[in-house]
C-alpha cells in the first residue's frame, strides 16, 4: 500500500490534466463548426455552388471539357453571382457556357449561350444551336469577323440615327466632321473592335478606309435620299410632339367644361384636332357624340396672337351613330351646357 499511494497520487492529475485537454479539444471542435457554419467564408460558398452546377449539368460540363485543352475547364465564379463553365479552346479563345440558372435567373430557360473571348475581351456571343453547334462554332471561328461592308453600314446606320436625335447635323461632309459632336472612332465600335480581335488586323488599317467610303457616300444620291427621309420622319415627330402638348395645354384651359360633361353623363371627353388648324371638344353619351367650339371651328383659349379670333359663345355640332358625318343638329349657345341641350332638344323634335 506504501507503493501505491504515491503512484495514485501521481495518476490522479495526469488524468485531470488529460481529461481538460480533451474537453478543450472538443470545444475548440465545436468552435471551429460553429465558425465555419455562420462565418463561412465566399471561397467556401462558391466551391459548393460551382460543385452542385458541376453535378446538375454534367452532360453540358462535359460537352464543354471535351472543346477544351486538357487541364482548362472548370467551373468558375465570374462575380455578380454569376457562374460559367469556362474553358480556353485550343484556337486559343477562350469560352464561358452558361444558361438562366447559372446566371443567377432562376424560373427561366436551361438553353445554354456561349459568350467567346480573347486575351480577356469580348468577341461574340453564341446562342443559336445546341451547346454542342456553339462550342464547335467558337472553335472553327465560324462567327467570322465583320466585314467592311457591314461596318460601313452600321456606320452610316448611327449616322442617320444621329441625325434624327438632334446628335449630328443633316450637312456633314466627311466622316471627320462627326469628331466635333462626339468620339467618331466610337462608331461601329462592337463591330470595328470585333473585326481586330479575330483577324489580328490593326484598328487603323481597315477603319479608316471605311470612314473614307464613308465620306463618298455622303456625296451620293443613295444618301441624299436617305438624309431627306430621316428629315421627314423627324419633322413628323417634331410636329407630333407639338400637337401632344398642344392637346395637353387645352386639357388644362378648359378644364371646367370637360369637368362638366363628364358630369353631364358624357364620356370620352377631351380635345381633339379636327383636321388642319381646327380644335374641338369631343364627347360621347351611348349612340352620340359632340363636337363643340367655343370660336369658328376652333378652341380659341389660349391663343397667343392679339389678332386672333376671341370666344363668342359655344357651337355645338350633335352626331347620331347612322348619319354618315351628318350633323343632327347644331346650335350655339352663350356656354358649352346650354348649347348641347339645344341640340339635343333639336334633335328630339326632328
Amino acid at each position: 500500500m506504501n507503493h501505491v499511494l504515491p503512484i495514485i497520487v501521481m495518476l490522479v492529475p495526469a488524468l485531470l490534466c488529460l481529461a481538460a485537454l480533451v474537453e478543450l479539444s472538443i470545444t475548440l471542435h465545436r468552435a471551429k463548426r460553429l465558425r465555419d457554419r455562420y462565418y463561412s467564408n465566399n471561397t467556401t460558398r462558391v466551391s459548393g455552388t460551382c460543385e452542385y452546377f458541376t453535378r446538375k449539368y454534367r452532360k453540358q460540363f462535359r460537352t464543354v471539357k471535351r472543346y477544351a485543352v486538357k487541364g482548362t475547364c472548370e467551373c468558375a465564379y465570374l462575380g455578380a453571382g454569376f457562374f460559367a463553365f469556362w474553358a480556353r479552346l485550343g484556337n486559343g479563345y477562350e469560352v464561358a457556357a452558361s444558361n438562366n440558372e447559372m446566371d443567377g435567373v432562376q424560373g427561366y430557360s436551361d438553353a445554354f449561350t456561349v459568350c467567346v473571348y480573347l486575351d480577356g475581351g469580348f468577341i461574340a456571343n453564341l446562342v443559336e444551336g445546341t451547346l454542342d453547334e456553339q462550342l464547335r462554332c467558337a472553335s472553327d471561328r465560324a462567327f467570322g469577323a465583320p466585314t467592311d461592308d457591314e461596318i460601313l453600314d452600321a456606320v452610316k446606320r448611327e449616322y442617320l440615327e444621329g441625325v434624327l436625335d438632334d446628335i449630328f447635323p443633316s450637312g456633314i461632309v466627311a466622316f471627320s466632321d462627326l469628331h466635333d459632336y462626339t468620339d467618331a472612332n466610337m462608331i461601329a465600335y462592337e463591330l470595328t473592335t470585333r473585326r481586330a480581335d479575330v483577324t489580328g488586323e490593326k484598328w487603323v488599317d481597315f477603319f479608316y478606309p471605311i470612314q473614307d467610303r464613308f465620306t463618298a457616300w455622303l456625296q451620293t444620291p443613295e444618301a441624299e435620299v436617305a438624309i431627306g427621309e430621316v428629315i421627314a420622319k423627324k419633322r413628323l415627330a417634331d410636329r407630333a410632339a407639338a400637337v401632344a402638348d398642344d392637346i395637353q395645354a387645352l386639357i388644362v384651359l378648359y378644364s371646367e367644361e370637360i369637368h362638366a360633361l363628364e358630369s353631364a353623363g358624357w364620356q370620352d371627353v377631351r380635345p381633339i384636332r379636327a383636321g388642319g388648324t381646327c380644335t374641338a371638344l369631343q364627347a360621347s353619351k351611348g349612340q352620340r357624340h359632340i363636337l363643340a367650339t367655343d370660336g369658328e371651328h376652333a378652341l380659341v383659349r389660349g391663343r397667343d396672337d392679339p389678332d386672333d379670333e376671341e370666344s363668342t359663345g359655344w357651337c355645338v355640332s350633335l352626331y347620331g351613330a347612322d348619319t354618315d358625318g351628318e350633323a343632327l343638329a347644331d346650335t350655339d349657345a352663350p356656354t358649352l351646357i346650354q348649347a348641347v341641350n339645344r341640340a339635343l332638344a333639336a334633335a328630339q323634335q326632328q
